[in-house]
């Protein structure tokens, strides 16, 4: 009977171990469990007769202990049902059957201690195994959290990458900027929608290949546009930018300036190249224009140089040729008027007057042209000049004017300008001295300064006869004059000058006036003055400065 039972028992332990309790079961149910068929099984064994191997019974105990997930109630179960065993032995105990007791008892005892220890290794397994699922269960749950997260983020991202791309595609198109992407080892090109609309194709109309773009380059670029290329492959040129004319649809060109990257394989050679293609046709006809209105402009400095160097020769033909005979007509025209007035009739005297006079007037004109081609032919280079002695240097020019007339003429403090102090002294000179010519009454001459946002404004007002705002240009054309000569004598050049003058310092001169209100000048001196060639010339402005216009 031994033989029999304790197989059996040892096969329903190795195939109920397999069974998994409902979560929800309380571990003490399975304690007492185990306890009550600990007590059951002690009491068959008491009953049956010795040589029953009843305590491999025992086993079920262990296994509801098991079954409570606890080592504890399996040590337990088995310390208990151990000591039963025992009992159970010496209760049943009989005197021929003592052998077989002794062998039976110690298979129970052993299959007791070796099904609790088969117990206790299964359920440090099952709470590793219950820990690491937990654990993978909790990574999961993390996993989980962090996909959706991802998701969400990846979603997210691909919104902003999307109106990215629109605004992209939006900003490309609205600068005309075409894209292109081309497969150097297959020669296939992703030509843009702006890229063909550049050249008057519809959206439908692609070109696929390098071919396209190659054979529609302009004969007299075809070979430095692919130059560009081949030395870029070759890495000869660390960039590629190149500018070429493209055929477009309706069989015109068109300049195109295009600019790409390329990516290269291990070996150097190119795999792919991508860039920009951008309509330059307007920037390059601005371009030709801007050169070609350079050259005018240059041909227009050469002429004005040219013209400059005949100012400057009829000045040194004024100032010789046409003096010296001058002299002579005025030397022998004087004698004939002390020698012989009043020796002729009077038809006589009156030509000899004239001829007097108008060579008086002949020098007198010489005399200003002389003065105004020589503000850049023989200035002086720029200093600091004190506005203030130039107005005493001006007041002590035309004092003798200035008694004549009677006028009344002060300044305020002036400030100390940057320039030639010789031709400011003119100029000021030249403004009072018209300021005390053009008078219906007592002149009253006030000349003030006034600070603006890059230098000075110098002002010469004056109570005069005025000038009609329709003549305020045309007074400082040379001789232009709006008065008569025996009214108000004098050449016209005078305000020419002034203007002459005034841009020579990098400023101008201004008009205020009306007819019978007066007149105010107003000339602008820049704090910097752009000084040109000429202007560091040495040298002295000539004769004496003319006091009247």
């Amino acid at each position: 009977m031994l033989e029999c039972k304790q197989p059996l028992t040892s096969h329903w332990f190795f195939c109920t171990d397999r069974i998994r309790v409902n979560k929800q079961n309380s571990p003490r149910l399975f304690v007492g469990v185990a306890i009550a068929t600990g007590i059951a099984i002690f009491a068959m064994d008491c009953w049956l007769p010795v040589g029953i191997a009843a305590p491999v019974a025992y086993i079920a105990g262990i296994y509801f202990a098991y079954l409570s997930r606890s080592y504890k109630a399996v040590l337990l179960s088995a310390v208990l049902f151990t000591v039963l065993s025992l009992v159970g032995w010496y209760v049943s105990l009989g005197e021929d059957t003592i052998w077989k007791a002794i062998e039976n008892r110690c298979l129970s005892i052993l299959a007791i201690w070796m099904t609790s220890f088969f117990c206790i290794r299964f359920l440090h397994e099952l709470r590793v195994s219950q820990d690491l699922a937990t654990e993978l269960s909790n990574q999961r749950e993390q996993l989980q959290r962090s996909e959706e997260q991802a998701r969400s983020m990846v979603a997210l991202q691909t919104a902003d990458l999307a109106n990215t791309n629109d605004q992209l595609e939006l900003t490309l198109r609205g600068a005309n900027v075409g894209l292109w992407n081309w497969n150097a080892k297959t020669g296939e090109v992703d030509y843009s929608p702006t890229f063909m609309k550049q050249l008057g194709f519809t959206d439908e109309t692609e070109w696929t290949c390098f071919e396209d773009w190659k054979s529609s380059l302009h004969p007299d670029d075809h070979d430095s546009a692919m130059k560009r290329v081949e030395d870029y492959f070759s890495r000869i040129t660390d960039e590629y930018k190149s500018s070429f004319r493209l055929r477009c649809r309706d069989g015109s060109y068109r300049w195109m300036l295009a600019q790409g990257r390329a990516v290269f394989d291990d070996d150097g050679a190119p795999v792919r190249m991508m860039g920009v293609h951008v309509d330059v046709t307007e920037q390059v006809y601005a371009e030709h224009e801007l050169k070609r209105l350079n050259l005018a402009l240059e041909s227009a400095n050469t002429a004005l140089k040219e013209s400059n160097i005949d100012l400057q020769q009829f000045a040194y033909v004024a100032s010789h040729d046409l003096q010296t005979p001058l002299r002579a007509i005025a030397g022998f025209s004087q004698l004939l008027q002390v020698d012989y007035s009043g020796k002729l009739d009077a038809n006589a005297d009156g030509y000899i007057g004239r001829i007097v006079v108008g060579v008086k007037r002949m020098q007198t004109m010489i005399n200003d042209l002389l003065a105004y081609s020589r503000v850049q032919s023989q200035a002086s280079p720029f200093e600091e000049v004190s506005l203030d002695d130039v107005f005493v240097d001006a007041i002590s020019l035309l004092e003798a004017q200035i008694d004549d007339t009677q006028a009344d003429v002060t300044s305020q403090p002036l400030p100390t300008v940057n320039g030639d102090p010789a031709q400011l002294s003119q100029l000021l000179t030249n403004l009072i001295g018209n300021a005390l010519k053009y008078h219906s009454g007592k002149p009253v001459i006030r000349v003030w300064a006034v600070r603006n946002a890059d230098g000075w404004s110098i002002a010469v007002n004056d109570n005069g006869i005025g000038i009609a705002p329709k003549y305020h240009e045309r007074v400082f054309e040379v001789f232009r004059r709006l008065h008569d000569q025996q009214q108000y004598p004098g050449t016209g050049i005078g305000l020419a000058v002034c203007r002459r003058i005034a841009k020579r310092h990098g400023g101008g001169i201004r008009l205020d006036s009306a007819e019978d209100r007066g007149s105010t000048f107003w000339i602008d001196i820049p704090d910097v003055i752009e000084v040109r060639d000429s202007d560091v010339r040495n040298g002295a402005l000539g004769d004496k400065p003319d006091q009247t216009s």
